[in-house]
């Protein structure tokens, strides 16, 4: 199960606001233009119930902009959320997660404008 890959596979097939921001794993390159956004597993927890299996994946995408005003960056996020927002994601093997949103930071270093926005994706195993 690859999730960085479905999960981008589904960033990519669902931005509708013009030209897509690059999405990266991990880190994003010093000289990589702006807009961008870097995703990241902060942890993944199996979990059980009566009868299944799910693995609980804490994912966090940072969005990145130098533009003089927040209104730019705040669309990114609007757009953001709406993609990933309460959806359900089909893996390659057939597999459903479904992603909540937990939290969204706001934050503005060295003239970056940056948003940290966390999800958990649910996978039933």
């Amino acid at each position: 199960m690859n999730i960085f890959k479905n999960i981008k596979t589904h960033y990519d097939a669902n931005y509708n606001l013009g030209t897509t921001p690059t999405l990266y794993l991990k880190e994003g390159p010093d000289i990589a233009e702006k807009p961008f956004v870097v995703m990241d597993l902060v942890s993944n927890i199996p979990t059980e119930t009566f009868d299944n299996t799910n693995e609980i994946f804490n994912m966090q995408f940072n969005i990145f902009e130098n533009s003089n005003s927040v209104a730019a960056i705040e669309l990114i996020k609007d757009e953001l959320q709406r993609i990933f927002d309460n959806t359900l994601i089909t893996m390659d093997s057939g597999t459903n997660y479904f992603t909540k949103r937990t939290a969204t930071r706001l934050e503005y270093f060295d003239k970056i404008w940056q948003y940290n926005i966390e999800y958990i994706f649910e996978v039933q195993a």
